[in-house]
């Protein structure tokens, strides 16, 4: 089983090898064509054998016997022995009641959930990155220390929240990491987040073009494995597999359990950004698998590539999240989910992934004046904007609303001032030597 998983997962990489060092492979060219002209396809390709372990093996799967158990786990206990789970945020996060934005969108209560505090605490007054990715890292990180990992690469725009999280992570666990990286438009998150990737000794490549962009990961795959006789540990996009998704079903019962403390009544609607779309399949899921009756609504964040593109992809990872989960704990239940049972707002986007609208500077500065909670204008705003123009859509007289908050809005100051961006590659230099779009600057 074990040499099975490990030529699976290196399918692609060994495909490549081969093209790369001029072996006499051409009956793989054709193929190779076809299956990376999708970058999103692409990287998912390559991350799915080496997560789809924890579906596929007869052993166990690594834990830290001294880790705290997750609330998953003590709804389903076999998980605990087959599901590596490393401990790395502030959890439960904190639930804020928020009156001023219930009167506003006529809500009878409304509530955020503050994953913006989810990072760890270095001291007092300080904490680690956070974010929504901490939670999916929690069950990433642990697959790739049990896999003996020494490095871990992954994928996004340049200021992926994301790729910071994992690097910032990977780095408390004395691990590498690698972000592959693609532009976006300029914003002083883009600066924040490039220079506390640099802190962490991050490997930071950006590639100007799509195209481009396969060749990088691809020589960065294969160099790796030259220099040091292995691939490195892959996580896709947003870490958007089944096993990250797993950290936003922990999350469901997290807010159960909350719930049950009556911390906040269970609420009618739960919003929440759609990007890569992790986040909002775990809660989709996890709602489901808790037995709560709130409805999950996804605004998304970025246009559709293709028609359907979001709906098919939450889907799938729907599908292959609860077939892991089934496979690992038979008494977690098979659930049917239609197309008709998937909430997604689709007009709050905009023309391009983080391109700021006016609707979500807007909204960023009705929830920052109100409640004093930052959201941001790639992700948070957009969704809340969105939930804002849904809720205008479809009222919420009677109803209860719980806003999921996403984004670390934290400025790591001390961190980022004693950065140098010219320590940075060269290609990156252009975010810090010219404006950001105008709609961040309006944010100021």
């Amino acid at each position: 089983m074990k040499l099975f998983c490990y030529k699976t997962a290196c399918l692609w990489l060994s495909i490549f090898s081969c093209l790369i060092i001029r072996l006499s492979a051409m009956s793989y060219e054709q193929q190779l064509i076809k299956e990376v002209s999708n970058y999103r396809n692409f990287s998912s390709a390559i991350s799915q054998d080496l997560y789809s372990l924890a579906a596929v093996q007869d052993e166990p799967l690594w834990t830290l016997a001294e880790e705290k158990s997750p609330p998953l786990f003590n709804e389903f206990l076999a998980l605990k022995n087959t599901i590596g789970f490393v401990s790395l945020g502030d959890f439960p996060t904190p639930i804020t009641q928020t009156p001023h934005l219930a009167a506003i969108v006529g809500a009878k209560s409304m509530y955020v959930k503050r994953d913006d505090l989810s990072g760890k605490k270095t001291g007092e007054n300080s904490r680690l990155f956070g974010g929504n990715k901490v939670r999916k890292l929690e069950f990433l990180l642990a697959d790739a220390l049990k896999h003996n990992a020494q490095t871990i690469i992954t994928f996004g725009c340049a200021g992926s929240n994301h790729a910071l999280a994992t690097s910032t992570y990977a780095h408390e666990l004395g691990l590498k990491s690698i972000s592959l990286l693609r532009p976006q438009p300029n914003s002083h998150i883009v600066r924040r987040n490039l220079l506390l990737g640099l802190s962490n000794g991050t490997t930071l490549r950006l590639s100007p073009t799509a195209e481009l962009h396969k060749s990088v990961i691809i020589a960065e795959l294969v160099n790796h494995k030259q220099l040091y006789g292995s691939f490195p540990y892959v996580i896709p996009v947003g870490g958007s597999c089944p096993l990250g998704i797993l950290g936003f079903i922990n999350a469901a019962f997290e807010l159960k359990e909350q719930i049950a403390r009556g911390l906040m009544p269970e609420p009618d609607r739960i919003y929440v950004p759609v990007g890569s779309c992790g986040t909002f399949v775990g809660l989709l899921l996890g709602v489901k698998a808790a037995k709560l009756k709130s409805r999950v609504i996804g605004v998304t964040v970025e246009p559709e590539e293709q028609e359907h593109e979001f709906l098919e992809k939450v889907l799938k990872l729907f599908k292959e999240t609860n077939n892991l989960l089934y496979a690992n704990d038979h008494t977690f239940t098979r659930f049917n989910l239609a197309a008709s049972d998937i909430e997604l707002f689709y007009k709050a986007c905009g023309q391009e992934y983080a391109l700021f609208t006016q609707e979500a500077v807007d909204a960023i500065k009705l929830v920052n004046k109100t409640e004093n909670i930052q959201l941001d204008g790639v992700y948070t705003g957009k969704a809340f904007a969105g939930m804002l123009e849904h809720i205008q859509e479809n009222p919420v007289a009677q109803e209860v609303v719980l806003f999921w908050n996403t984004f670390c809005a934290d400025s790591f100051e001390s961190q980022v001032v004693s950065q140098d961006y010219r320590k940075l590659p060269k290609a990156f230099h252009h975010y810090f030597e010219t404006e950001v779009q105008a709609l961040d600057n309006s944010l100021e």
